[in-house]
């Protein structure tokens, strides 16, 4: 009877084993995720992982912008009213409502496109969309006219016009009662772009050793003196006057299709052609072929602000810090746990407010 006791105790031992580690490691599993406290913060990561939250956070001036991103995924963008309330918000605790510019004329707003008849005031933002944009304001003037987008002249004969650099005063002035918008993207995202169109494409910007700048040497100039301060990457808060101009409303490009049914709306616009197409071409391909998966676009940017994180973890600091004002007004942040950029407020759990 004892020898078939130890025999039982044998046997229920085997077979138990393997479903006690399996338990084990779901539990250990869940032991090693971010603990998420009660003011909605996570704690640090056991093990010794590397990029610690909290030490990021005190490198960096706007720490709100790095963290988890918002719940939910591939949900609708959020009313426009609560996009222009925010960034009125943040702007009252802005340094830059006081904010001196230094890299050219003061209190100038550095790109403005104008419809007369509409009365509409389009802040202009490269790489962000502003090809699409600038095709959507002359469809507005039914114009089948062809040419330059970002030339004057050929602005003028379709009834629109562009400032270069229009003085604070002229805005509040002569076009205050213009409806005032602007079309924004992922600071992050926008400067990876510019990278592959400036140095990729056209060839522009070369190292010492007279080679393209590879993404980590761009990056570099960009945080030291922002290679001249090109407008492809020129921070929101040295183009439009952010905290300075009223504006009505806030497009972004990871919600432009959404955006602009209410755009459309905000502007009397019935007309259900009027919309707006992102164009982005395949990141570093030398084809002209438009990439239509967001979502491939979105990742490949990732991927390569992702491996300058693991690289160089102080550069990306720094990069995040040269654009952090940017993505605090409008809600961007960049997930250092994850390796990859977010989009959005949080807002009734939607994530790209």
């Amino acid at each position: 009877m004892r020898v078939l006791t130890i025999e039982l105790i044998l046997l229920l031992s085997v077979v138990l084993s393997p479903v006690y580690f399996i338990l084990h490691g779901i539990q250990t599993r869940d032991e090693e995720k971010p603990k998420v406290n009660s003011s909605g913060q996570t704690d640090d990561p056991i093990n010794g992982q590397p990029y610690r939250h909290n030490s990021v956070r005190r490198d960096i001036r706007y720490p709100d912008i790095v963290g988890y991103p918002v719940q939910g995924v591939n949900t609708t963008t959020c009313p426009n009213a609560i996009r222009v309330e925010t960034l009125k918000k943040r702007c009252e605790n802005s340094p830059i409502r006081n904010y001196k510019y230094g890299d050219g004329p003061r209190e100038h707003l550095r790109h403005v496109v104008l419809d007369h008849d509409k009365k509409l005031f389009y802040c202009l933002i490269g790489k962000a969309s502003t090809k699409s944009w600038l095709k959507y304001l002359v469809n507005l003037k039914h114009s089948n006219q062809k040419g330059h987008l970002r030339h004057n002249n050929f602005l003028q004969t379709v009834g629109l016009e562009m400032y270069r650099n229009m003085p604070l005063d002229l805005v509040n002035e002569t076009y205050k009662d213009y409806f005032k918008f602007l079309v924004v993207r992922h600071p992050l995202q926008r400067t990876v772009s510019g990278y592959y169109e400036m140095v990729i494409l056209h060839k522009r910007y070369k190292n010492e050793r007279n080679k393209l700048l590879n993404f980590t040497e761009f990056v570099e100039r960009v945080t030291s003196n922002m290679l001249d301060l090109n407008m492809h990457w020129r921070r929101y808060i040295n183009l439009c006057l952010l905290c300075k101009v009223d504006y009505e409303y806030i497009v972004k490009t990871e919600t432009m299709d959404e955006d602009i049914k209410g755009f459309n709306r905000a502007i009397s616009v019935n007309d259900e052609e009027m919309t707006v197409k992102l164009s982005h071409q395949n990141p570093f391909t030398d084809n002209d072929e438009e990439d239509t998966t967001q979502y491939n676009h979105h990742y490949k940017y990732d991927k390569m602000l992702y491996e300058l994180q693991r690289k160089d973890p102080d550069l990306m600091k720094k990069l995040l810090n040269v654009y952090g004002e940017d993505m605090h007004l409008f809600g961007y942040k960049w997930d250092w746990w994850r390796g990859r950029s977010t989009c959005g407020m949080e807002y009734d759990d939607r994530e790209c407010c």
